[in-house]
């Protein structure tokens, strides 16, 4: 289990170390040069439609555990908070 979370970790290393600012030069030369801009925009929407597609197949897939339980809400002391006051009470 331990090794998971090292895996993990390093994986966010290696994106936040070398994917981040290989993209951020990519996105500072595409914005000097107008064919380059096309390209990226173009590149970056069609991963971006991706991305979103497998997202929206995932949670599909995904089923919703909901269980209403009222015994277990909470009241939070508020049952007996006057909705008036000292200003909307008549005279």
């Amino acid at each position: 289990m331990r090794w998971a979370a090292v895996s993990i970790v390093s994986g966010y290393i290696v994106v936040l170390g070398i994917l981040v600012p290989m993209v951020t030069v990519m996105i500072a030369a595409a914005s000097r040069f107008e064919p380059l801009f096309v390209v990226y925009g173009t590149a970056f929407l069609a991963g971006w439609l991706k991305l979103r597609s497998m997202r929206r197949e995932g949670i599909s897939e995904a089923k919703l555990m909901y269980e209403d339980t009222p015994a277990e809400i909470l009241d939070l002391g508020t049952s007996d908070v006057s909705s008036r006051t000292p200003s909307s009470v008549p005279t």
